[in-house]
């Protein structure tokens, strides 16, 4: 499931931890706008939930006039698949805090609420971004070598609420309750 975003912000850099070189946190904020999306849409939106991770995607065409339709060709890498289709950046983020349209964080847990009432319209997603990656891309920013990556995320992307994440079966692994056949990737339905 993904959504067209204006842009990700940046809200909250902390301090490096002693001994480490990037940002201890990175914390972010992006906006959704659910009004014009379909109601299974907004349905599958309103699972969202704290902890989730999501994908923040850069898309951007250069030049419509060279692109062509249909399937990228097999022999073709991961790069040259991404270029094809106007990928630019990928990133990835953790889901730290939901708010609602009049900025209060929503509960987690509501799901004997009558139907309408999970369905929102409007929410603002607070994101813990990978720091590392944060301070790479910013280094490039500032050396001129790259335009600002958060800037230009314009999609995000996120896994369907049935699949398991990795952060649950690794606190299930914390607890001893896996087995590898859970965490194997083919049981993932991606």
């Amino acid at each position: 499931m993904s959504i067209i975003v204006p842009k990700v912000n940046v809200m909250e850099i902390q301090a490096p931890n002693v001994g480490e070189s990037y940002p201890s946190t990175v914390r972010g904020e992006v906006y959704l706008d659910l009004e014009s999306l379909p109601m299974y849409a907004r349905r599958e939106w309103a699972t969202i939930r704290v902890d989730d991770v999501i994908f923040l995607l850069s898309v951007k065409l250069e030049d419509s006039s060279k692109k062509k339709n249909g399937p990228v060709k097999e022999d073709d890498d991961a790069v040259t698949a991404m270029k094809h289709l106007g990928i630019r950046w990928i990133r990835t983020a953790e889901i730290s805090q939901i708010l609602d349209e009049s900025g209060r964080a929503l509960k987690q847990g509501n799901d004997d609420l009558d139907e309408r009432y999970l369905v929102p319209r409007k929410r603002t997603l607070g994101l813990r971004l990978d720091a590392q990656q944060w301070k790479e891309d910013n280094e490039a920013t500032v050396a001129g070598k790259m335009e600002d990556v958060y800037d230009s995320i314009n999609i995000i992307v996120r896994r369907r609420s049935d699949v398991p994440s990795l952060t649950q079966v690794r606190m299930d692994a914390d607890l001893g309750r896996v087995t590898i056949s859970r965490a194997f990737y083919s049981r993932f339905k991606i």
